[in-house]
């Protein structure tokens, strides 16, 4: 990356936490494109810092960048994030529970350009309590967690709470998923005939909600990153986030973005990869 602030570029949905993040870095994005008009929080952003807003396709093609945040449609995302690596720029990737072509992003990435998930709420602090305690737990029988609405500021939010039951689901020693069930509101993975993980959407009407418990003979923890930033064991407080904290802090996208730029500059690979966004939930 040149100089020591990445060329940072937003294309898609899902901006202000990433620009909020930047801020937090003392970086400033240096290109915007494709924001849609329902992302009313991301046009705000355009219009107060007056970000230079280009052309998706030429921002895609031709834009001078280190890093892209890439929330595109559905339909192109995969297509944007895989032209953007082939010419060298680095890929933070807005994932979805259904996203075309996402097998595509199985295969190692072209030259030395990375590409990695942009899924913040398990950067945050307190999703990394929690899985540190489910790995620590013994006997974890079931891992469950509501989230939602998917269209909210932090992004899709049933994928990243599916992730986070993944990564739960290896913390705590179970073997490879064995089945799916899927259905418009729930997604259910077996682990063998005793263990079973399920990520639930809440209604579109609801309020904004990302929670996960690990329950087992003896213990139950319970994760409510949204709304309340806080870890439980049986019922009883274990930490919770100062509500002062800053919302890019709080919620991940600061501590995503720091870490997938520190990993750039040692040369490390992200835990998650577009491999992980191709197998999970495929067994």
């Amino acid at each position: 990356m040149s100089g020591s602030a990445p060329r940072l570029g937003l294309l898609g949905a899902h901006l202000a936490p990433f620009a909020a993040a930047a801020d937090l870095a003392g970086w400033q994005p240096s290109v915007v494109a494709g924001v849609p008009p329902t992302d009313v929080a991301s046009g705000e952003l355009v219009r107060a810092r007056a970000l230079p807003l280009l052309d998706l396709d030429e921002a895609v093609a031709r834009a001078p960048l280190d890093i892209a945040i890439v929330g595109t449609t559905t339909g192109r995302r995969v297509d944007d994030a895989l032209a953007l690596l082939d010419r060298g720029v680095h890929v933070l990737l807005v994932p979805d529970v259904d996203l075309p072509g996402a097998d595509r992003l199985r295969a190692p990435t072209p030259g030395p350009a990375v590409l990695a998930l942009a899924a913040p709420l398990l950067a945050s602090a307190t999703a990394g309590q929690w899985l540190a305690m489910v790995a620590e737990a013994t006997d974890v029988e079931h891992l469950t967690g509501r989230a939602g609405p998917d269209d909210g500021p932090t992004g899709p939010l049933r994928w990243q709470l599916l992730a986070l039951l993944s990564l739960a689901a290896s913390a705590a020693g179970w073997d490879a998923p064995t089945h799916v069930d899927r259905d418009e509101a729930r997604i259910s993975i077996g682990h063998g005939p005793q263990r079973r993980l399920s990520a639930s959407s809440t209604p579109p009407s609801s309020g904004a909600v990302f929670a996960a418990q690990a329950a087992g003979p003896a213990e139950a923890l319970v994760l409510d990153v949204i709304p309340h930033t806080q870890v439980e064991r049986n019922g009883q407080l274990v930490a919770r986030v100062s509500p002062d904290e800053h919302p890019a802090v709080r919620f991940g996208t600061a501590p995503l973005l720091r870490r997938f730029v520190a990993d750039l500059s040692a040369g490390r690979r992200p835990r998650l990869d577009g491999h992980f966004l191709a197998t999970l939930a495929r067994p």
